[in-house]
């Protein structure tokens, strides 16, 4: 393509273009794992690592429903996926509440009116004119679109303060008194000023009151009398308030030692304790720092030296696990002379938590798929996040057994409809969740798929199995077989479904649980991944090795697995010498075509994301053959490395002026037709065994079979 110079008399022009783009590679497998956990932040999403990642974000599991959540991810990290996990949320005031507490701080006084001890920082040593009080308000609760408002820069019109902290983790009370929880206390520079002994008659002995004791959450007060130091071996001072104070960042004196530096007259500390009871045997209650934070409460304060922020809310954000500070955008009382010092006022600090009944996990089944959907917001964004597999892990029947508000309990669940199947109209719960994990990969996002579980009562009853070990054969036909029709019908390639469940033990408890087919299903998916190629089949004895699991719910025999898999449901079978072993790779799609298996499915969809990726960069480029061909030649080595690897038998790319006529161009459209011959799987595998005389030509037989 000609490009017109620049210059205008006689030399050499050089030139650059770059027309190597190449197709983006996609790596790794990711899979979104939307459950219920113990702890964490609803509707967050978090790409996890680790396990003890997840523990630190979302603690150990407490029920089947965290089980679930848990054995998932564990089995996605454990074969090299990335597990991407959206917390769901109970039924309960932490769902919809924070607990919060005010922090104000009021107008600039003179020296003249401040207490006795901030009117000695007013001399020459100090050099502080003016001072402003700080105060902690009792603790209340917040409502998440409050919350939701001040992460923008908005602010609750029922929170009139100049900052508001938050329980980040929705921590509850613990203990019979409820005595027990995280409290935030302030550290102001004149507290710093004296535990670090800078102060005119500081000894050991004086008082440093930070705080003289705690309020529960119902208001009554426990004096410091009552408290220990934690026994950690950290503090080792004369004081828990002194402890707390130590905290603050070391101030020093000016050059010339006439002056205390006054870089800190405006910093706050945010000291996040814990109070608990001390297992000494005195029955008192000890209090632990789990953090602290000290910054600035001037807003875009800079450290002159680094160029760091040096802001309280930066820096409480940025690192704290245990609350979030947000300031009020109409907040103008802070003079930013550094000759204003602050000063703390509270005498007493309040347990920021919930009580126990605040914190009780129960499940409303008709609201899964509202949250399911919520949670979904957080994904379905294709140029912000990869996702491939979405996992059920028993998100359907935790429905379903919940569908009266109840805490979800599969063993001891009362309603009928959670322990006979009489017709489709008794899994209408169960479908709509597995409709909303369908409709999300197959509508919103369109480069994902789901595997998804039957419900749990098709084949257990509470923690029994429905098949007999006395008549398997018999009990099957009658129980399982006859009513696997009442889940089929979800008939989409974008979801495979799995009916077994295995019993494997809690790691944490020792409890025998049973686990939906999905938990291992998502691990075998990664393993394939891994191994072998996103278009082989995560099933068999080669890819599909179940480990960690004692017992399946039924194992099927061969006119079980006939019946199973024509109507298009997946399964797993324990065989004498090799295991636990998943069987089929059919997706729910009803109509013969190569995208009722799983790995052509798969297959389409890394190939359009990576297409799609691609072709992005050539919007709003001309439609000309130049532009043609370079959109072939990204593509060409994406398909042909596919077709060398096995994926593909052959492909061709059409983007000629066969697709592109002159209408075509006319309406600013670029066509590019991609034609594709998947690789099949070899699942029925036919073996004939001829016998023939002696004399016999074998040529002449083979062009006869």
């Amino acid at each position: 393509m000609s490009i017109l110079r620049t210059i205008n008399h006689p030399g050499v022009e050089v030139r650059e273009r770059d027309i190597s783009q190449i197709a983006p590679a996609m790596v790794g497998t990711n899979f979104l794992l939307p459950g219920f956990t113990d702890k964490g932040e609803e509707y967050e999403r978090n790409a996890i690592s680790s396990m003890s990642d997840y523990a630190a974000l979302y603690g150990t599991p407490t029920n089947e429903a965290e089980r679930y959540h848990y054995y998932a991810t564990r089995e996605v990290i454990r074969n090299n996926g990335t597990p991407i996990c959206i917390k769901l949320p109970y039924d309960n005031r932490i769902s919809d509440n924070y607990k919060s507490t005010v922090l104000n701080i009021a107008g600039s006084a003179s020296m003249a009116g401040a207490p006795s001890e901030i009117q000695a920082l007013s001399g020459t040593e100090y050099g502080f004119t003016s001072y402003q009080a700080v105060t902690l308000g009792s603790v209340t609760d917040i409502v998440r679109a409050d919350v939701d408002a001040m992460k923008v820069g908005g602010w609750p019109t029922t929170s009139p303060g100049d900052f508001v902290i938050i329980n980040e983790i929705k921590a509850p009370l613990a203990g019979e008194v409820q005595e027990e929880g995280l409290f935030v206390a302030v550290v102001d520079p004149q507290d710093a000023l004296a535990v670090q002994r800078m102060l005119p008659n500081n000894t050991d002995n004086s008082p440093m009151d930070v705080f003289l004791g705690l309020k529960d959450s119902s208001g009554d007060i426990f004096p410091t009398e009552s408290f220990s130091l934690a026994p950690t071996g950290e503090f080792k001072d004369s004081s828990i308030s002194e402890s707390i104070q130590r905290h603050f960042p070391n101030i020093d004196y000016l050059e010339g030692g006439n002056k205390v530096n006054p870089e800190y007259s405006q910093f706050l500390g945010l000291v996040v304790c814990k109070s608990f009871y001390a297992q000494n045997g005195e029955d008192l209650l000890s209090v632990a720092i789990v953090e602290a934070h000290a910054g600035s409460v001037i807003k875009g304060k800079k450290n002159k030296s680094t160029g760091l922020t040096e802001y309280i809310g930066d820096i409480v954000n940025a690192n704290s696990q245990y609350i979030k500070l947000y300031q009020n955008p109409a907040m103008t009382v802070i003079p930013e002379d550094n000759t204003t010092i602050l000063s703390h006022v509270n005498q007493y600090y309040d347990l920021m938590g919930f009580d126990p009944a605040d914190a009780l996990k129960t499940i409303d089944g008709t609201e899964v798929v509202a949250n399911l959907n919520t949670a979904f917001l957080k994904a379905d964004n294709i140029l912000d996040v990869q996702i491939d597999v979405v996992v059920d892990a028993g998100l359907s029947t935790i429905a379903q057994f919940t569908d009266e508000v109840s805490t979800f309990d599969p063993v001891n669940d009362n309603n009928a409809n959670d322990r006979v199947i009489t017709s489709a109209s008794d899994l209408a719960t169960w479908r709509s969740v597995a409709s909303a994990l369908e409709q999300f990969c197959s509508k919103s996002r369109k480069d994902c798929m789901t595997i998804m579980d039957t419900p749990r009562h098709l084949v257990l009853l509470g923690n029994e199995k429905r098949i007999r070990k006395t008549a398997p054969d018999k009990t099957f036909s009658n129980t399982i077989g006859q009513d696997i029709r009442y889940v089929t019908g979800i008939n989409s390639s974008y979801a495979a479904l799995y009916c077994n469940w295995f019993a494997m033990v809690d790691e944490f408890t020792g409890v025998q649980f049973w686990i939906p087919e999905t938990v291992k299903v998502a691990g075998i998916y990664a393993y394939n991944d891994t191994t072998a190629n996103i278009w082989d089949a995560p099933a068999g004895l080669n890819r599909g090795i179940v480990n960690g699991v004692y017992d399946l719910s039924f194992n099927p025999k061969d006119k079980d697995m006939d019946t199973i898999y024509t109507n298009s449901v997946n399964y797993a079978v324990k065989y004498p010498l090799d295991g636990f072993i998943v069987e089929g790779q059919k997706t729910t799609q009803a109509k013969p075509s190569a995208f009722d298996r799983v790995n052509v499915r798969r297959l389409f969809l890394r190939l359009e994301r990576a297409t799609y990726m691609a072709c992005r960069y050539f919007v709003y480029e001309p439609n000309n053959l130049f532009t043609r061909r370079r959109l072939i030649d990204v593509l060409t080595p994406m398909f042909q490395a596919t077709k060398a690897a096995g994926g593909l038998y052959d492909y061709r790319i059409v983007c000629d002026e066969s697709n592109n006529t002159p209408e075509v161009i006319d309406h600013n459209e670029l066509k590019v037709a991609i034609l594709l011959k998947p690789v099949r799987t070899a699942e029925f595998i036919l073996v004939d065994f001829i016998a023939t005389r002696t004399d016999a030509n074998f040529d002449e037989i083979i062009q006869e079979i």
